[in-house]
């Protein structure tokens, strides 16, 4: 008995617009390889090639200002003498007033040395005392650094800009234990708006845990023209705890990104309207430039540090990647592109699951995804991959799919058959209601299939809306399903 018989006939009424999809007639159903040529589709896999061997060796060599950049090397006597500088410059000390504008003034004129010495004060473990001891000939070591948090700080404030910079920066945008460091690390990195930082800063949304450097990098991603820092506001929003810190930087990120804010006129709904109207526009066009210029190789060497782990098998890594591809819009997409027909098929896998999370901005590695229905391991992942991408023929690549065995014969069809259905939830195609209907009905005794044809209706048509959202909901309140998976789908 299905537990829902009314809810599954107001599922089937007739939907608001008619099309031409043929239905199921007699006899037996197309086999998944007659779908695919008659979808004009490949019968055979591509050609995989392995990118990434390739990009080893095309990002080999660092440039200038990249995280991995290496910095010049110091003898011991001259950090020593920077260290004295830092101290100075720094120092709240009444007796060291007037040498404090001086010590400044040396740092700035020092440029990429000082850089250097910062960078290798705040990462070797000791350097040489300078001064032999009597039983041995070598410099006696001591502390590398003396350096407080917030000395680092107001160091790093005072240093000139510059890819030398950058690269500082970047190395120690994720140092432990010196939260008030990686502030001013994002600080000068939006300053400099070098968009290869732009990886780096999108990680720390993962793993960043205080406020004010979180804020810093939030600001730092608005400069570089990426948004996603409001959506960590508008969560902040919600929290009693972290809503009354959620507003002056909202309204500095809105206007960053080119929106004007007044707040006796817009108040709340109005920057929180605006805030959810810019993250809209950046998830759908991958890009809040009306011209956005495509990436340089230093940006693209940035995302492959990242992208170069998807052969691992440590989880931490691959999940970076992922995180930080979800969010950078369209800035990726050129190298993800070229991985889709890596030899390596968890590479692929793993490749079409960013896509997926990404959605419309990476529609340029179509091409490279629909060759990969072919591929028995990656297919399911390339279905819901064309309609999480897009496009005008998207439906026609999906409709033989889904009118391919109605009700699966085999754990692969069903697998087919769960994939395409999500594939319609992100391309919400009214053409594919009188199909879903089908499904939905035939597939009263799986759950599971009825749950997903039920959100693709939802996103399909409003006429459908209201119906397929009170499925959903009360699957959600009997529990009879995964609750975190419904309540996904009832937040798209």
């Amino acid at each position: 008995m299905n537990p829902y018989p009314a809810l599954i006939l107001a599922l089937l009424l007739p939907a608001c617009r008619r099309s031409g999809t043929p239905m199921l007639g007699k006899g037996s159903p197309a086999s998944p390889g007659e779908a695919r040529v008659s979808a004009g589709l490949p019968s055979k896999p591509p050609q995989f090639s392995d990118v990434l061997g390739a990009w080893a060796k095309r990002f080999a060599q660092p440039p200038a200002g990249a995280s991995d950049a290496p910095l010049p090397k110091l003898p011991p006597k001259a950090l020593r003498k920077f260290e004295d500088l830092f101290q100075t410059a720094t120092s709240t000390a009444r007796s060291l007033a007037r040498y404090r504008s001086r010590a400044k003034k040396d740092i700035a004129a020092a440029g990429p040395e000082a850089v250097a010495a910062l960078d290798a004060l705040l990462t070797a473990p000791e350097i040489p005392h300078g001064t032999k001891t009597k039983s041995n000939s070598q410099p006696k070591p001591r502390p590398a650094s003396t350096l407080s948090d917030d000395q680092s700080m107001g160091v790093l404030l005072l240093l000139p800009a510059g890819e030398g910079l950058a690269t500082l920066c970047l190395r120690h945008l994720e140092d432990a234990g010196r939260p008030l460091l990686r502030q001013a690390c994002a600080r000068r990195l939006g300053e400099m708006g070098f968009p290869h930082a732009l990886p780096k800063l999108l990680r720390r949304l993962k793993y960043e845990t205080d406020p004010d450097a979180l804020i810093a990098v939030f600001l730092a991603l608005g400069k570089l023209g990426n948004p996603q820092g409001l959506a960590n506001l508008l969560a902040w929003r919600r929290d009693p705890k972290w809503a009354p810190r959620a507003g002056a930087p909202m309204a500095a990120l809105v206007q960053l990104l080119g929106q004007t804010y007044d707040p006796k006129t817009d108040g709340w709904p109005g920057l929180i309207r605006k805030a959810k109207n810019l993250l809209q526009t950046f998830h759908e066009k991958g890009s809040l430039s009306p011209k956005p210029s495509p990436p340089d190789e230093r940006t693209l060497r940035e995302y492959w540090l990242f992208l170069r782990h998807l052969n691992g098998t440590k989880l931490r890594p691959i999940d970076d990647a992922r995180f930080i591809c979800k969010r950078a819009g369209d800035q990726p997409v050129p190298l993800l592109r070229e991985a889709c027909l890596d030899q390596h098929q968890g590479v692929r896998v793993r490749i079409l699951q960013i896509l997926i999370d990404l959605g419309h901005p990476s529609h340029p590695a179509l091409d490279r995804v629909r060759p990969l229905l072919a591929d028995p391991l990656c297919a399911p992942y390339a279905i819901e991959a064309i309609g999480a991408l897009g496009g005008k023929d998207a439906w026609e690549t999906l409709r033989p799919l889904l009118q391919d065995r109605p009700i699966p014969r085999t754990p692969k069809d069903r697998e087919l058959r769960i994939a395409t259905l999500k594939a319609l939830i992100h391309l919400e195609e009214e053409e594919s209601i009188p199909l879903l209907q089908q499904v939905f009905r035939q597939s009263a005794k799986d759950l599971e299939i009825q749950i997903y044809a039920a959100a693709a209706l939802r996103t399909a048509a409003r006429s459908q809306a209201q119906r397929a959202e009170n499925f959903l909901k009360e699957v959600l309140r009997k529990k009879t399903f995964h609750p975190p998976t419904v309540r996904e789908l009832l937040d798209r």
